[in-house]
């Protein structure tokens, strides 16, 4: 039999944190010029007076916001902001994080939007929520909604610590360090959390999606890790007084094992969020998870509210 594969000591778990803080230095620099980053996906009048604009997390594609594509809102024009190496990007730049802000809400001065919904995806969320701060007073109508989001500073060292424990404890599970076969089993801990696996019916469930998925997962290679979320290890708001008169609610897993309900309860407390909804047993991947979620920030746009319904498969 194979010898299980032990978690690190106190000693590594600091050298990772060593690495987190690394990352900043050892990353490309942020753009500075070439095709932007914001693309627009489609519109449904010539002369959209509103906008909605996504933000995808790390290792994530626009076309996450699919569904959200298909909304069909009047008078809107649906944009995305992609990421280093995706989407048709190049990979030789890193995102900063107040950079990407600063570029949407010039993109919506200069197109003159009366209302701007923005929806920013775990390292997304900091991105919408920084060109939210941009816009502070200056759009009529400023909604955020902040799904399974990043935490300020010093949060990501947290995460990347407690994300090497998870990874080691992959390892275990799989009895392999094969990259998919630990990334596959990683994926688990990431629908449901790290407390799912005593409840029988739901590691069965996180087994089966993680056997479909094996093969297919984009891994933090070639330096699209660093790219992503280097930023994420220094970056704190930078002006909360601006989001006076933005509706800003939250959307959260209650197991998320990146960024836990205790930190985004006090992010939003921090930042004083209109709503904060959490989903049980939700992990950090709710788009799959919890199928309600874009239609709650659908309802939260449309009306102001969350809906108080639960739902997870």
């Amino acid at each position: 039999m194979t010898p299980p594969i032990r978690r690190p000591a106190t000693l590594a778990a600091a050298l990772c944190a060593l690495v987190l803080l690394a990352l900043a230095a050892c990353a490309p620099p942020p753009r500075d010029g070439g095709p932007s980053p914001l693309l627009s996906v489609s519109q449904t009048s010539a002369h959209p007076s509103r906008a909605v604009i996504v933000v995808p997390g790390a290792l994530a594609s626009i076309r996450l916001y699919r569904d959200v594509y298909e909304w069909n809102l009047p008078d809107t024009e649906y944009l995305g902001y992609r990421f280093p190496g995706y989407d048709g990007l190049a990979l030789d730049h890193r995102l900063d994080i107040a950079g990407a802000g600063r570029a949407i809400a010039a993109h919506v001065r200069r197109k003159g939007y009366g209302s701007v919904y923005l929806i920013g995806y775990s390292t997304g969320g900091p991105v919408a929520l920084e060109a939210a701060m941009q816009l502070g007073g200056e759009v009529g109508d400023l909604r955020v909604a902040l799904l399974s989001t990043a935490a300020p500073a010093p949060a990501s060292i947290v995460t990347g610590i407690r994300g090497a424990g998870d990874l080691f404890d992959a390892a275990t599970r799989a009895q392999s360090l094969e990259e998919q076969a630990l990334w596959s089993e990683n994926f688990r801990t990431l629908l449901y959390g790290r407390r799912h696996y005593s409840v029988p019916f739901l590691a069965a469930r996180t087994r089966a999606w993680a056997d479909a998925v094996k093969g297919r997962l984009e891994t933090p290679k070639e330096g699209l890790g660093a790219a992503h979320v280097s930023g994420l290890v220094t970056w704190r708001p930078s002006a909360p007084e601006r989001l006076e008169g933005a509706r800003v609610a939250f959307f959260h897993g209650t197991e998320d094992p990146v960024f836990s309900e205790a930190v985004t309860r006090r992010f939003a407390a921090r930042i004083g969020a209109d709503r904060i909804k959490t989903y049980a047993p939700g992990g950090h991947l709710l788009f799959l998870t919890h199928p309600c979620v874009l239609p709650d920030i659908r309802a939260f746009f449309d009306t102001g509210e969350i809906p108080a319904r639960t739902c997870f498969r």
